[in-house]
């Protein structure tokens, strides 16, 4: 096993055991998803592709993180929706309003 770097062989021992990247993966995604469920339910600010901002309530992602489900959306127009699912594609960045009590 000369000249391999240990990174490159991932032994494990029993089925069930994680190597250190697999753990390290899981638990970056657990804390991911466990911060979009506590985000339902969050006040938030969507700036688009186009250059609008939209006003909504954060509600869920899609799971495959193509969509982000909102309710209460309010357009620059002033259009409302009850409820929208806006293509990930299309939205540069997410804003949350959190405060902190």
């Amino acid at each position: 096993m000369e000249g391999r770097d240990s990174k490159s062989i991932m032994i494990m021992t029993s089925e069930n055991e994680l190597t250190s990247d697999q753990e390290a993966r899981f638990e970056l995604r657990e804390s991911f998803l466990q911060a979009i469920i506590n985000l339902k339910g969050t006040p938030c600010k969507i700036l688009t592709y186009e250059q609008s901002t939209l006003d909504a309530t954060f509600s869920g992602w899609n799971p495959n993180g193509s969509e982000i489900l909102v309710t209460d959306l309010t357009t620059p127009a002033n259009v409302k929706m009850v409820s929208a699912i806006l293509r990930t594609p299309d939205v540069i960045a997410v804003h949350f309003d959190i405060t902190k009590e």
